[in-house]
């Protein structure tokens, strides 16, 4: 039994756990900790309508590119699934607070770290009623509820409006009482509350369940240095898991590990020399999808004609013979850091992930925007994460050696888990290349630079998590320009070309050209064709097709009200654009697309 501090409750869990990691703040000042220090919220500035962030980067347009039209000129990158927190990813800004954290409540034991204004903050669910003291003590005394419970104390709920945080739980350091309970056991506790494991009574299985940030399994560590891998802290949570095991290859290697990197030879560093690398992933039981993700992606490109013969990355799946972008279309090439593509698979599939520069093929600058002419060189490197994503119980064969007097005999067990929650939440619906998961974000077309041409033989779908209240989605295009054979469709405002035909598609062609199909399809409403003057204005239209220079209209803004699966389609046929009508193609700026999505949720009207 032990007394447990309930003013300092959660940093009395955290020194205990974390005793041996003590964190040194280069600076310290004097503060006015005394029983009657009150603090005062700071006057904050207001905050700006939209400011990028840390993942955010600047655009440079030049005066000769201005023409490129850019809707905001700092926008985000698409996250990759597991980097969204629906996934359990937690960001390493997070992970730093929180070890200074540990480190000041070792440092300062009685100085109140948090006031009420910080555990309040962001908080707007509880109810009005309680004053300010009703308020604090509802989020807190909840929050305690939720621990106490999780330690098996019942019976002895805490009422949340009794909590004063500022004089019970944060600063007074004196008060206690005895809950009857054995805390020797609480680090599963404090996993559950800072995002760890909970210890659900499945079972947890070596090789297979993922650490450290989703980054590595955990293993052995004799199994995990005899495969190649390295150590990248440690594991507790499974049987013979000492440690957490990070796989990363660089040259022509064959695994069948569910999580690991393939990089280009001393990543992060960049190269200028010519190689062919490649990486052979057997697939294990139980698993239908791969996810391919592009952590740090940049390789040579032929702006005008998309990946090289000699500068490319390329996978190859039996499951998808005849290509997985696209109609013979297995090659990644260009800048496509935060992209990502599932890869529909089979039990026993080999799956290829080759590599091949020349050395002397041009990579863009990875700043969208600047002209791919004038910006650039040779130099490249690239860093994909590849997931094997079970659907079904992950298995593992375990083989024990027994001494008996006719020799040594041979015992083969083969041990049956649950599927980690992970691998669960990073799976996509059957018939998604890319998934979004967050419900706003970015989107961008593969390939994309911000010059380089939309490319050939695509047809992919990208697909978005529908919350249960989703009322649809917006769009909104940052960057946006894919050809059309009809140039009354080169604006992108209308829906119908030449002859009735729609735009986008081969129905819609000048006359004596060679129509092609190239857009995104996307059921939503967009405004129609600027009336002629003195007319009144006309109606949203509902339209899928779109391309030209602009998204459906100059605001290039969509909606679609669609409250079930949530899905836009790119599509883009093998006839060359440039080569099939020319005068076309010179007026649209075919270089993709960039968009930022939001899925509406709340009351559907």
């Amino acid at each position: 039994m032990r007394g447990l501090w309930c003013s300092i409750f959660i940093p009395c869990i955290l020194s205990s756990s974390y005793a041996s990691s003590i964190y040194e703040p280069e600076h310290s000042h004097p503060s006015p900790y005394s029983s009657d220090y009150e603090p005062t919220p700071p006057d904050y500035e207001p905050t700006p309508d939209y400011a990028p962030d840390e993942e955010e980067e600047s655009y440079y347009i030049p005066p000769e590119q201005s023409h490129l039209k850019e809707t905001y000129y700092a926008v985000q990158h698409p996250i990759i699934p597991s980097k969204s927190p629906y996934t359990g990813y937690v960001h390493p800004e997070i992970i730093r607070f929180r070890e200074m954290f540990r480190g000041l409540r070792m440092r300062y034991p009685g100085a109140p770290l948090l006031t009420k204004y910080d555990l309040l903050a962001g908080h707007t669910e509880y109810p009005q009623s309680g004053g300010d003291h009703g308020r604090e003590g509802y989020v807190l005394g909840n929050f305690l509820n939720n621990v106490l419970t999780s330690l098996g104390i019942t019976g002895w709920p805490l009422n949340p409006y009794s909590l004063n945080p500022m004089n019970a739980l944060v600063t007074n350091t004196q008060s206690q009482v005895d809950v009857n309970v054995d805390l020797s056991q609480t680090g599963s506790i404090v996993d559950s509350i800072f995002g760890g494991k909970t210890g659900n009574n499945r079972a947890l299985l070596q090789g297979i369940e993922p650490c450290s940030n989703n980054n590595g399994v955990c293993e052995g560590l004799s199994t995990c240095l005899a495969d190649g891998g390295i150590s990248d802290g440690t594991c507790s949570n499974c049987v013979s898991c000492a440690t957490c095991c990070k796989y990363e290859y660089e040259d022509i290697t064959t695994t069948n590990k569910p999580i690991f990197f393939f990089q280009s030879p001393g990543y992060p560093t960049t190269r200028r020399d010519a190689t062919s690398i490649s990486v052979s992933l057997e697939i294990r039981a139980n698993v239908t999808q791969i996810l391919v993700e592009f952590e740090d992606f940049e390789l040579p490109i032929n702006p005008a004609t998309g990946c090289l013969p000699t500068d490319y990355f390329e996978i190859l799946s039996p499951s998808d013979p005849d290509g997985i972008i696209g109609p013979n279309n297995n090659r990644f090439c260009g800048l496509n850091s935060g992209q990502h593509f599932y890869i529909r698979v089979a039990e026993g599939d080999l799956v290829i992930f080759r590599v091949v520069t020349s050395g002397v093929g041009f990579v863009p600058l990875a700043v969208p925007g600047a002209p791919a002419t004038t910006v650039g060189d040779n130099a490249w490197k690239f860093q994909v994460k590849v997931t094997q994503i079970f659907t079904g119980a992950p298995t593992i064969s375990v083989t024990k050696r027994y001494k008996r007097d006719t020799g040594i005999v041979r015992y083969t067990n083969t041990i049956i888990g649950q599927i980690p929650d992970y691998y669960r939440r990073l799976a996509a619906p059957s018939g998604c290349h890319q998934y979004f998961t967050s419900t706003s974000g970015v989107i961008e077309s593969l390939n994309f630079d911000g010059r380089s041409d939309f490319a050939d033989n695509q047809n992919y779908a990208i697909c978005f998590r529908t919350p249960q209240n989703s009322c649809g989605m917006s769009l909104q295009a940052l960057r946006f320009g894919i050809a059309t054979s009809d140039q009354r469709c080169v604006s992108g405002e209308r829906a119908l070309g030449r002859q009735a035909g729609l735009c986008c598609t081969e129905t819609a062609v000048d006359a004596g050209k060679v129509g092609f199909n190239k857009f995104i399809g996307f059921d939503a409403t967009t405004v129609g064709v600027k009336p002629p003057a003195g007319t009144p204005p006309l109606p949203s239209q509902p339209r899928y097709f779109f391309c030209g220079n602009n998204l459906g209209s100059t605001s290039g803004f969509l909606v679609s009200s669609r409250k079930g699966p949530l899905r836009l389609n790119v599509f883009s046929d093998g006839i060359d654009a440039a080569t099939a009508n020319p005068a076309s193609v010179q007026r649209t700026n075919n270089i993709g697309f960039r968009l930022r999505y939001e899925v509406n949720t709340g009351t559907c009207v």
